[in-house]
Parts: structure tokens; sequence; C-alpha cells
């Protein structure tokens, strides 16, 4: 997993000398750690997302343990490249009761050379024993199906 650090106090700044957040079609690789002030704690927190042809998102509440927000962005938000703005919200009883300033970043172009994940064509196998009844099986994958056989 790939950790951006960042900062964000009562003068609504949101601190990251990072410019690139990810790269295009990524799903929970990059973590946001985001250090709060105690007073930005208390009530619900959420990041908005605006991409650059203006679709927004919202994550889902924010887990704060030690005044330290984590979020893990998925593909949803990174479905397209070029600048991205996040902005925390912090709510209370449903209402945005602050807002940091939008930090703006990037998401940047992925090169992917398949446009499908090869079919790895060797075989392999394990066996299993089962410790209860001492049998033992070979475990293995057949025209795409996980196959289980039982060894004498």
């Amino acid at each position: 997993i790939d950790i951006i650090s960042a900062n964000i106090g009562m003068d609504h700044i949101f601190y990251c000398s990072r410019k690139i957040i990810a790269r295009v079609g990524e799903h929970n690789v990059t973590k946001l750690e985001i250090s709060l002030e105690n007073e930005l704690c208390e009530g619900n927190a959420y990041l908005d997302f605006k991409k650059s042809n203006g679709e927004k998102y919202r994550s889902q509440k924010l887990e704060i343990v030690d005044n330290v927000a984590t979020y893990k962005i998925p593909r949803a938000v990174l479905n397209q490249e070029g600048e991205l703005l996040v902005q925390l919200v912090i709510e209370k009883e449903g209402e945005a009761t602050w807002e940091s300033f939008v930090k703006k970043y990037y998401v940047q172009e992925a090169i992917n050379a398949v446009d499908e994940i090869p079919v790895v064509e060797k075989e392999s196998a394990f066996t299993l024993t089962d410790k209860i009844s001492g049998k033992r099986y070979k475990i293995y994958v057949a025209d795409g199906k996980l196959m289980m056989e039982a060894i004498k």
C-alpha cells in the first residue's frame, strides 16, 4: 500500500507535498493518512473528491484513531487521468460544520501493457491433509475450475 501523509489544522489548510495521488484504475492501493487537530475529530469526517470531468464522489465516514483519519482510495475515484480535487468535510447532526481548503492532486496515466491478465499455462497443485481423518487431497485448477480429489 502506498501511504500519503497529510496534515489539516484549524487554519483549513490541507498540508501535503505530494502532487501525484495514484495511477488510473488502481483500487485500494493508495491510503491517505491525515493527521487532524483535536477539534476536527469531533463529528463525522468525510473526503469529497472532484474529478477533472466534474464528477464528484464522497467517501464513507472516515475512521479516526489517535487523531489520524485514514482512507483507502477506491477505483471509482481513480478511473480518470487528470486533476483530482480533495476536501475534508466535518459534519455534525447531518450538517457540514467545517471544510478544509481544497487540495489539488493528479491521477497519473497507467501503462497497462495487456488488456487481460494472462492465463498461466503451467499446472500447479498442492496437497492438503485433513488432520482429523488423515485423508489427503490433491488441489489444482483444471479448465478454470478449482478441483479437489482424494489421494489413495
